[in-house]
Order: structure tokens, then C-alpha cells, then sequence
């Protein structure tokens, strides 16, 4: 059974401050992509990703509630942040979760890299986010791609973020 953590934030809502919100998520990505590090440096029998059979699973949003005082609070939904054990667990994973298992595996082996993203903004004025790896030489690797996104799946008309 996984143990969840999960982070109530309010960074990401509507398009008021889209450079704290940006900055929140590179903080996160930073952290999974740590998290998954740690990982393969305790299990180096790990497969690389593009070897593990995982594919790119679309992520249907989820709805979130946390219990506070004598009362669950609803947060309306939110995006799940998977390491590699539950990535191989589940057979998949989304954006996030492929690059930073990527951009991990790349570190292991010495290769600096970024997690970074690109973005577009939806009729509703939330931003829609990509998760995709930089790596030394300025390549950008979309492990999604990759591993079965399609285009109809996600948006590929992109803005690139100033990390």
C-alpha cells in the first residue's frame, strides 16, 4: 500500500500569479525527480524507463478531501505525483511521472538534466502543463511521447517556461 502525501495548494488557481505558480511546480518536479533518485540509487536493479513496459497513462483528475477538525473538506481536484514503484505498480504514468523517472535515470548515470514544462491556457483560464525533460546538450526529451501519448491525447502547441 502507497503512502500519500498530499500538498493542499491554491498556487495553481486560475492565472493571477503564473509565475509563483510555475515556480511551485518546479519545486515539485524537483522533488519527485529527488525522490525517484533516491530510489534507483537503493534499487539499481530497476529497469530503465524506456525497458520497464510502462506506458503513458492519461491521468483522469482526481477529487481531493482532507479531514479537518470534525469534517472532511472537499479541494477540488487535483494532480497525483507517482514515484517509480508506483509507476511500475500501476503500469503507467503521466507527464510528471515519466519525466521524472527519465530525468532520475539520467542523474544516476552522471547526465545533468532539468525536468521542465511547457504550457497553454485553457478556455476556463487554468493552465494546462507538459512535463518534459532538458537535457545537457538542449534536446528535449518527451518521455510521454515516447512511451504512447498521442497528440489527440495532450496539447503539443506549446509555450516554453522560464525556468
Amino acid at each position: 500500500m502507497a503512502w500519500t502525501v498530499q500538498f493542499v495548494l491554491k498556487s495553481f488557481e486560475g492565472v493571477d500569479d503564473p509565475v509563483h505558480a510555475e515556480r511551485v511546480l518546479k519545486i515539485l518536479l524537483d522533488a519527485l525527480t529527488a525522490t525517484n533518485l533516491s530510489y534507483l540509487r537503493q534499487h539499481p536493479e530497476t529497469p530503465p524507463l524506456y525497458k520497464s513496459g510502462v506506458r503513458y497513462q492519461r491521468e483522469r483528475p482526481e477529487r481531493f478531501k482532507t479531514f479537518e477538525g470534525t469534517r472532511w473538506l472537499e479541494h477540488g481536484t487535483g494532480e497525483l505525483f507517482r514515484d517509480i514503484p508506483e509507476v511500475i505498480a500501476k503500469r503507467g504514468g503521466d507527464c510528471e511521472d515519466l519525466c521524472a523517472w527519465r530525468c532520475a535515470e539520467l542523474l544516476a548515470q552522471g547526465e545533468p538534466c532539468l525536468p521542465t514544462f511547457r504550457w497553454h491556457e485553457r478556455a476556463n483560464k487554468s493552465m494546462l502543463y507538459h512535463i518534459l525533460v532538458n537535457r545537457k546538450d538542449g534536446a528535449i526529451e518527451d518521455p510521454s511521447r515516447i512511451l504512447g501519448m498521442t497528440l489527440g491525447q495532450g496539447f503539443y502547441q506549446q509555450k516554453k517556461a522560464p525556468l
